[in-house]
């Protein structure tokens, strides 16, 4: 099964990220390209936008479906289980994603305060570990036109001895 899973954060609804990837032409480009599943998690306070977005596609006697939930104690079964994550750019989930080796795309929130998101974005996305947009559905849209020839690099293995390491040099 080919699905794509969106992860919005659990807290701050990022509305322009469940517009992009409930928009018809996102839905289409995903059919395109043999994805039959979308899986959104929208946030504690993304129902209505989510639902909203949803009544407008039409899905009707269709093969591809749409999900949606707000929140999960167990995300990374949930992307465990996908093919491609469409993320916002939390460290958390940007973790849970690259640890579990999944295709990830980073969209980030510009209108956040003190935009650390960009940040991590852009050094992971330098680094060949995801591809990274902007707030915007032709942004989404650009990488997933790249993610098919994308050579995702995996995410270095962390090291246990790194704390260790630093109280030694104090």
């Amino acid at each position: 099964m080919s699905t794509v899973f969106v992860t919005t954060g659990a807290t701050i609804v990022f509305e322009e990220l469940i517009r992009s990837t409930l928009d018809e032409k996102f839905i289409n480009t995903l059919k395109s390209l043999g994805y039959i599943k979308l899986v959104v998690q929208y946030g504690v306070s993304g129902a209505e936008l989510f639902e909203q977005c949803l009544s407008k596609l039409s899905l009707d006697n269709d093969s591809f479906s749409v999900e949606g939930f707000p929140f999960s104690d167990d995300i990374s079964s949930i992307i465990s289980q996908c093919d491609v994550v469409v993320s916002h750019a939390g460290t958390g989930s940007i973790l849970d994603t690259l640890r579990l080796k999944k295709k990830l795309i980073v969209m980030v929130n510009d209108k956040l305060m003190d935009n650390h998101q960009l940040e991590i974005a852009q050094e992971l996305e330098n680094n060949g570990c995801l591809l990274k947009t902007c707030a915007s559905l032709q942004g989404l849209l650009s990488c997933f036109d790249k993610l098919q020839s994308f050579n995702q690099h995996p995410l270095p293995e962390p090291d246990p001895n790194i704390i260790e390491d630093i109280l030694h040099e104090l």
